[in-house]
């Protein structure tokens, strides 16, 4: 095949940090490693926006947010700004996205360039969620994941063999608030998760509007925590001991659902192992943007700090080289698009300006 299926999968604030390959601390994600091992990890991919929508409409177009109309979390999608699944539609690709669109639900915003789609609606929920698709909107049993991963599968057993297809997965996880599977309950028990070494930043030194920002670990709520905060530990005298305590539940959560999609990676890369598709598919792994694993004092994401505007971004194209790694500062979001609707799309360039420049080295092919 002189044209490569693509499987694109995007997880909701997945922090580089919680994945082992980028040396995590605090969890272990053996199927999204093997990305990493097989193919290449990049290291310096940044958002220029650090909130869903602006991000995931960057993703798809490669434009900046001015370009493609979708400044804030609360905009639709400028459904005149093509993305790089109608590139690879138009050049012959079978195509298809299941999961988190979150870039509106209007006939304009809905997706396009898709023989297949069905989403979730904002949000979405975690347990039994909603989904529309061109038929409308169906309630569907099962954890969210779970039911992505299967929607996916799905699509991929009816492919037509003679023509290269592009599968878009965009999971709803890790998104607060985190409800995992409750076949991950036992792993990162509460107590047992590293605390970062920044956790306890003073803050006074920074601007009125980061210290005024609602996203310190004492923020954190009883729907976040699960459980009520212990009497002794109440009181702003125990504001530090509360904070641990609370950090301990989100981050034991936040990383039980990640390994759901730790799972569903595994569950794509053996399908296209087992059918032979694995020398004829690029597999890319990326977050719409990072998120503070307590770092500063902090979860959520929005602020220009590292934790927060670092995407992962690992690729796997077996016939190029294994366990590369690419350093080195750079904004690489935006490329994306034209990188991916390069190899399919006929010699597609993508958007002119910054945004559309070639990746360079081995992931660029």
């Amino acid at each position: 095949m002189t044209r490569p299926n693509i499987v694109f999968i995007m997880a909701d604030d997945h922090a580089a940090h919680a994945i082992s390959a980028y040396g995590s601390r605090v969890n272990h994600t053996p199927n999204i490693d093997r990305i990493a091992a097989e193919g290449a990890t990049l290291d310096s991919v940044y958002c220029t926006n650090s909130i869903c929508t602006p991000s995931r409409a960057s993703i798809l177009t490669g434009a900046y947010s001015h370009i493609n109309g979708a400044c804030s979390i609360y905009s639709e999608f400028d459904y005149r700004v093509p993305t790089f699944a109608e590139v690879l539609h138009d050049a012959g690709y079978q195509t298809a996205l299941f999961g988190k669109w979150h870039l509106g639900v209007t006939s304009k915003a809905t997706p396009r360039g898709f023989d297949q789609w069905k989403i979730l609606p904002g949000q979405g929920e975690y347990i039994d969620p909603v989904m529309v698709g061109p038929e409308g909107a169906s309630q569907i049993e099962g954890y969210a994941t779970d039911i992505i991963t299967d929607l996916s599968v799905d699509f991929l057993e009816g492919l037509d063999p003679g023509r290269p297809f592009a599968l878009l997965v965009h999971h709803k996880a890790p998104h607060r608030p985190w409800v995992p599977h409750p076949r991950h309950a036992d792993l990162y028990p509460a107590g047992s998760i590293p605390e970062p070494a920044a956790m306890w930043d003073d803050h006074a030194s920074m601007s009125q509007a980061v210290q005024g920002v609602r996203m310190r670990l004492d923020d954190l709520t009883l729907t976040d925590v699960k459980e009520p905060v212990p009497d002794n530990l109440m009181g702003d005298d125990h504001w530090r001991e509360r904070s641990s305590w609370k950090y301990q539940r989100f981050m034991r959560d936040y990383l039980q659902t990640i390994q759901a999609i730790d799972d569903s990676v595994g569950a794509l890369l053996d399908w296209l192992d087992s059918h032979a598709m694995r020398d004829d598919t690029v597999v890319i792994y990326t977050s719409d943007q990072g998120f503070f694993l307590g770092d500063h004092g902090w979860f959520d994401k929005r602020l220009m700090f590292d934790e927060s505007l670092t995407m992962p971004l690992l690729i796997r194209w077996p016939p190029r080289d294994r366990g590369w790694v690419a350093r080195g500062g750079d904004d690489h979001k935006h490329r994306l698009r034209g990188n991916v609707a390069r190899h399919g799309g006929r010699g597609h360039r993508g958007p002119s300006g910054p945004a559309g420049h070639q990746l360079p080295g081995t992931a660029a092919g």
